[in-house]
């Protein structure tokens, strides 16, 4: 394993040469520039180790770094490397902030020597580019981190001339170098019932007659109108004036024919905005949490028992469910998403945790949000929990190296998305650097769910085993023999 990573090392300091004479590489000046390079592959170790601390230390007066995160969730991994990294003494010369943080005290620019992004794909939209393009934050250099650069609508090419590709390392290269762990993927899909086909066909037979209305925008027409949006010149407007500027364009002004105005008024158009969208979220809800996901993937936890596993949904309602169902069956299993209701939690001896002092001294105690947050990933880290059941909230920045199981149950069509939950299970165990890791992607045939799955794994391009039941998934962590 020592050699192992001794070759990780070296193809790492390439990407860190790279960087520092980037502009061979067409970035607009030496020491800039992104790395992207597949999860696993210690983005973090290198930006902290072989790019920051050399040059805070190469820079003795007092050179500022800011390592900028999208989530609040990464900030204490992030610390925690910085301290392990960097020690107390160059400390107070790294800032790590979230650009929540810069809003809600009110820091309008902001002023640093490098500027290192991690996760830059979360930084295209409208609220975020603004800290990464020099308007909101000044660098003279800087570091992008990301395993997903290129965005699904383009929104990644608003950057190119700040934020070049100098080094990428995609899944293929990394497995043949054996930098990621070996995996096998599987497509299971599962039929409807003719009853819930029929139930399915209904709600699609709406969306098609009222986003037929709205054509050639369909659904995007219909969020502006509903809840405002920008135009191409990037002009807001309030949803009223959307529903105006709709009803207009299908022939409709004060004091116009009654036919017309009864078919096209504005209020005509929310209302069929808000029944398109109403059975958008309904057949949306109906695949991501139907019963026969929630007992497929019982069976494969049970199939699988002992194995550290992560399972993402599109649906908190789910997760909660099959992290229920989990423990009923004596599975040990955590959940983690953003709207976790408070609740109690048992010591390491069972009992519950109880208020220690104060009026409420000897009642059971309520954990909310962030504690239970805490919680789930310190029990899956120490493997005090075997499973952990999340919907979007861990597709980046969750790193357990000895998680050998994915089970997607529900995703969008973003391939990103897609692929950052892989890279979730994709990473290296120092104490099993043999061990083989398995995804398993469940969907619902002929239904959007399967069309979801082909664009979400649109850029994938290694081999995908498609099954139709549990018994065909053919998966041994510690075999010797494993194809790929």
């Amino acid at each position: 394993m020592f050699i192992e990573d001794k070759k990780k090392t070296a193809r790492q300091l390439v990407g860190v040469e790279k960087w520092k004479r980037s502009k061979s590489y067409g970035a607009l000046s030496n020491g800039s520039g992104i790395l992207e390079w597949v999860g696993g592959m210690g983005k973090t170790y290198t930006a902290i180790e072989l790019i920051v601390k050399p040059y805070l230390m190469a820079n003795k007066g007092y050179q500022i770094v800011c390592i900028l995160i999208p989530r609040i969730e990464l900030i204490e991994q992030w610390k925690k490397e910085v301290r392990a990294r960097l020690g107390e003494s160059f400390l107070d010369r790294v800032l790590i902030y979230t650009p929540h943080y810069l809003i809600q005290n009110n820091i309008q620019v902001l002023r640093v020597n490098l500027l290192v992004v991690d996760e830059l794909h979360m930084f295209y939209g409208d609220e975020f580019i603004q800290y990464i393009n020099k308007t909101k934050i000044y660098f003279e250099y800087n570091l992008g981190l990301t395993a997903t650069f290129e965005d699904m609508s383009g929104r990644h090419k608003k950057i190119e001339s700040l934020w070049k590709v100098i080094d990428k390392i995609d899944p293929d290269y990394a497995l043949e170098q054996g930098f990621i762990s070996r995996f096998q993927e599987y497509n299971l899909g599962l039929e409807l019932s003719e009853e819930d086909k029929n139930a399915y066909n209904i709600l699609s037979r709406v969306i098609g007659k009222e986003s037929g209305k709205f054509e050639p925008f369909g659904y995007h027409a219909a969020v502006k109108i509903l809840f405002g949006g920008k135009d191409k010149n990037g002009k807001y407007f309030e949803a009223i004036a959307w529903a105006n500027l709709w009803a207009r364009k299908q022939g409709w002004k004060p004091n116009c024919a009654p036919e017309v105005n009864d078919m096209w008024n504005p209020y005509k158009v929310i209302g069929y905005a808000k029944k398109l969208m109403t059975a958008i979220n309904t057949r949306k809800s109906f695949i991501n949490t139907h019963s026969l996901k929630l007992s497929i993937g019982l069976a494969l936890v049970k199939r699988f028992k002992g194995i550290k596993t992560i399972t993402f949904g599109q649906d908190t309602t789910f997760t909660d469910l099959l992290h229920g169902d989990c423990l009923t069956n004596g599975i040990k299993s955590v959940v983690y998403h953003t709207v976790l209701a408070s609740r109690p939690m048992k010591d390491k001896e069972g009992e519950w945790i109880t208020y220690q002092s104060g009026k409420k001294k000897g009642e059971v105690r309520l954990f909310g949000k962030t504690s239970l947050k805490k919680y789930a990933i310190n029990s899956i880290r120490n493997n005090q929990a075997d499973i952990i059941h999340t919907a979007m909230a861990l597709d980046i920045g969750f790193d357990v190296q000895n998680m050998r199981i994915g089970l997607i149950f529900s995703r969008g069509n973003n391939f990103n998305s897609q692929k950052q939950r892989g890279f979730r299970v994709y990473r290296v165990d120092p104490f099993a650097p043999d061990d083989k890791v398995l995804v398993v992607n469940i969907y619902f045939k002929g239904t959007i769910d399967e069309k979801w799955l082909a664009n979400a794994q649109s850029k994938t391009s290694t081999p995908i085993h498609e099954v139709e039941t549990i018994e065909e998934i053919d998966f041994n962590p510690n075999a010797d023999k494993f194809e790929i």
